[in-house]
């Protein structure tokens, strides 16, 4: 039986500064979505792009973005990444496929777009929100000061009218 000892030569892992390797610090969520095909790395910058514009939009909607907020945006960056790459491959491998292969992308495409649009749904984002009842529900309604408003003139002619009469010097 023999036994190895640790020399400087066979250490496994060179000491640096820094975290330990595995934690979790920087963790935001936990969910981790799959890798991309070859060619496709461009497709991860615009899911990056997508799931922030998602999570900035709930966070303004509802303050905060909660666990299963995070868990359905990461359910719609994944529809939407299935609906990227089926038009991608129809693009690219469009000429060389039969009817039934094409219309197969095509409906895979329309039915990832569907599911991420219930995603959009379940997180409350399929409705337009007014901006006024928006500030009215949050009690952002801006004050304006009298002494800072001015008299507008009753109508245009009288606007028109103040503005000769001041240049030829009359009075109206």
């Amino acid at each position: 039986m023999t036994t190895t000892t640790l020399t400087p030569t066979n250490k496994t892992r060179k000491s640096r500064p820094g975290a330990p390797t595995g934690n979790r610090n920087a963790t935001r969520h936990g969910l981790r979505g799959s890798g991309l095909p070859p060619g496709c790395s461009y497709l991860a910058s615009q899911l990056t792009t997508f799931r922030r514009y998602l999570r900035g939009l709930v966070a303004e909607r509802q303050g905060n973005v909660s666990i299963y907020a995070e868990a359905v945006i990461q359910s719609a960056c994944r529809h939407e990444k299935r609906a990227l790459l089926s038009a991608r491959w129809l693009r690219i491998e469009g000429d060389r496929l039969n009817i039934d292969q094409r219309s197969k992308l095509l409906r895979d495409e329309a039915t990832a777009t569907d599911a991420r649009d219930k995603c959009l749904a379940a997180l409350g984002l399929d409705r337009q929100i007014d901006p006024w009842d928006a500030a009215l529900s949050q009690g952002r309604i801006p004050t304006i000061e009298a002494d800072s408003m001015s008299t507008p003139p009753q109508d245009a002619a009288d606007a028109v009218r103040g503005d000769v009469a001041s240049d030829t010097g009359q009075e109206t």
